[in-house]
């Protein structure tokens, strides 16, 4: 999932960027999509931006009923397509349902990736739902998946 919209204008550093009003309405908007796709004790991993934090925040909002696990990571601040592959090879195996909030240009080149898609948009508030039928997530490549949901 990419971030919701943030402000452009922000006289901080990028890293501090908070969403704007919009980008939290969109959050509402997507969230009966997205948690058609959650189970109990999804595992959320999310860039420790303000904005990323938010995303999550206000998406938790929606769902708040449900038990989720939720990381905050440094790693995730902007990772390349490289950067975000390498880290789900990594998960945890006990982990079985895993959502990803961070930003572009990464994200959209591994939805590009998914998708076999270089034209795919991948706006603020977008996000993928995959399935990859594998036992160990040091497995995964693009080879196998099968694409549940686009939201774009």
């Amino acid at each position: 999932m990419r971030h919701a919209k943030a402000k452009s204008k922000f006289e901080g550093i990028d890293f501090d960027r908070p969403l704007t009003n919009s980008g939290k309405d969109a959050i509402q908007n997507l969230s009966q999509n997205f948690i058609k796709y959650l189970k109990p004790n999804s595992v959320f991993f999310v860039s420790n931006s303000i904005r990323t934090r938010e995303t999550f925040y206000y998406l938790h909002q929606q769902f708040d009923k449900l038990e989720v696990e939720v990381s905050f990571e440094n790693s995730l601040y902007h990772a390349s397509f490289e950067e975000l592959f390498s880290f789900i090879k990594q998960l945890d195996n006990e982990i079985e349902l895993v959502t990803i909030i961070a930003h572009n240009p990464g994200l959209h080149q591994f939805a590009s990736m998914c998708l076999k898609d270089e034209m795919i948009q991948f706006p603020p508030s977008s996000f993928l739902v995959l399935d990859a039928p594998i036992e160990n997530w040091h497995d995964f490549n693009f080879n196998q998946l099968e694409i549940l949901y686009l939201s774009n």
